[in-house]
């Protein structure tokens, strides 16, 4: 095989991989709240004959307590009542965390946003089960 056809042969492979992978991703279900203004980033997809796991990750601008009264509210009014939240304040380390979780018996899903010291985006994990 000549050089330019073996470019073009790999330039096709990575483009099938790409788009598959992209195929792959999971949508968002209706019921998670989205962020305005992120992309998530995919971290984990895991899928069994239990449940489905996914982890998604992202920055913002915004504060901690922010995101976390976003996703509080974004989350009852998908009828998750009474979430479990913890917020850790560590002047020492400068680090300011937000978490809040909740589940319904068959989804579960929990959010992270942690800013660190001198930073200038929180940074968001976002991660929801559903049991099959």
């Amino acid at each position: 095989m000549n050089l330019p056809l073996r470019v073009g042969t790999l330039a096709l492979m990575v483009c099938a991989v790409g788009a598959l992978r992209a195929a792959e991703e999971p949508k968002m279900p209706d019921w998670v709240p989205v962020f305005a203004d992120v992309k998530p980033q995919l971290i984990e997809d895991k899928k069994n004959e239990k449940e489905v796991s996914v982890t998604w990750y992202f920055a913002t601008s915004k504060t901690p307590a922010e995101v976390k009264a976003f996703y509080k509210k974004g989350f009852e009014a998908n009828g998750f009542k009474e979430p479990k939240e913890d917020s850790i304040d560590d002047k020492d380390d400068g680090v300011v965390q937000e978490n809040i979780k909740g589940n319904d018996g068959k989804r579960f899903w929990f959010i992270s946003a942690r800013l660190e010291k001198n930073a200038k985006e929180t940074q968001v994990s976002l991660v929801y089960q559903i049991k099959n």
